[in-house]
């Protein structure tokens, strides 16, 4: 299974689990604003590191991970410098602010993997197809072919 898949699908279970400290919609970095958007590859090592661990916390810190239906388990990367050597860098084409709304659609239901499926995580798929070796999603898929 791809480490995105491993980052992005671990939240429900933090949002269940009432041990967690609550953590807010976004992450903090600056996501600029509609005309001038933040890119992932825009941002400092501190933004990212802080991007990392809200990544992590939303969906119930580094290494925590969720078991779901037919053996499949979903799972957050075991530590920060795992998050940052896997692809926060890389992703040019992907802003803050899309970053954010993609992980929060995922911890509604990690299981899901609405990576692959859920609008707001488009421009994220797109690139992980391009980063981490995989083949690039289809620009046009879910467009119903039109």
């Amino acid at each position: 299974m791809r480490a995105c898949v491993a980052l992005f699908a671990c939240a429900a279970w933090a949002c269940s689990n009432s041990s967690a400290a609550p953590v807010g919609p976004t992450s903090g970095v600056d996501a600029g604003d509609d005309a001038d958007p933040r890119y992932l590859t825009d941002l400092t090592l501190s933004e990212r590191k802080q991007l990392c661990d809200w990544t992590a916390a939303i969906g119930g810190g580094y290494d925590a991970s969720v078991p779901c239906e037919g053996g499949l388990v979903v799972s957050n990367f075991p530590n920060q410098q795992a998050c940052l050597d896997a692809f926060l860098g890389a992703c040019d084409t992907v802003t803050v602010s899309e970053w954010e709304q993609c992980r929060d659609k995922e911890v509604s239901d990690p299981c899901a993997l609405y990576l692959y499926t859920a609008p707001e995580c488009k421009e994220v798929a797109r690139c992980l197809g391009q980063t981490d070796g995989g083949p690039a999603p289809d620009p046009d898929a879910g467009d119903g072919g039109t």
